[in-house]
C-alpha cells in the first residue's frame, strides 16, 4: 500500500508540474499543530488522546525542495488496554512545494520512528503527506495536512508493524 501512495503521490506530481511554467517562489517557514491522530498495532486500535507537539518546514530552499521536522506526542489507549500508553512521534521530511494557481501544494515523505514511553515498544517508521493551503496575500497561507504513517517493529518479541494517520493545521510565511 505504501509503494502505490509513494507512487501516486509521484504521478500526481508530475501531472500537475507537466507544463507549468516556473513562477517565483519565496522561501517559506510553516508551523504545523496535530489535530487529530489514530494508531494501530495487531489488534490495537484507538485516536490517541492529549495529542500535543508540531511540525517545522523550511520549503523552497533549492528550487522546489524544502525540508522539515515533526515530533508529537499522544496517548494510545485502546478499549483492551488498562492504562494509556504515551506514544512519542518524530520524522525527518523532504517536502516538494509544487506552484499550483489558487492553492499551495505540498507534498512530502520523512523518515523516524514511534517509541513507547517506557521506549519499547518501538517502530522505524516512515510517512507520506500531503498539505493542502489556501493563500492570503502573496506570502501566507493557512493549510491542513493528512499523514499516512507506517511502522517496522524492532521489538523482540515482534510486536507487529504499526500503521497511523496523523492530521495537521497549520499557518506558512515566504520571506
Amino acid at each position: 500500500m505504501n509503494k502505490t501512495l509513494t507512487v501516486g503521490i509521484a504521478a500526481l506530481a508530475l501531472l500537475l508540474t507537466a507544463g507549468l511554467a516556473p513562477r517565483a517562489q519565496a522561501v517559506y517557514f510553516s508551523v504545523d499543530v496535530p489535530v487529530a491522530a489514530h494508531f494501530e498495532v495487531e489488534d490495537f486500535s484507538a485516536d490517541l488522546d492529549s495529542l500535543s507537539g508540531y511540525k517545522l518546514g523550511l520549503g523552497n530552499l533549492i528550487g522546489w525542495f524544502g525540508v522539515g521536522y515533526e515530533s508529537y506526542k499522544g496517548d494510545f489507549k485502546p478499549s483492551q488496554f488498562s492504562e494509556a500508553v504515551e506514544l512519542d512521534y518524530t520524522f525527518t521530511n523532504l517536502l516538494l512545494d509544487l506552484p499550483i494557481p489558487l492553492m499551495n501544494l505540498t507534498l512530502g515523505y520523512g523518515v523516524g520512528e514511534i517509541v513507547a514511553e517506557d521506549g519499547k515498544p518501538s517502530w522505524d517508521a516512515t510517512q507520506q503527506f500531503i498539505n493542502l493551503g489556501i493563500p492570503i496575500g502573496a506570502v501566507f497561507d493557512v493549510h491542513l495536512g493528512y499523514h499516512v504513517i507506517s511502522g517496522d517493529s524492532n521489538n523482540k518479541p515482534d510486536t507487529g508493524d504499526a500503521k497511523a494517520t496523523t492530521t495537521t493545521v497549520g499557518v506558512r510565511v515566504g520571506f
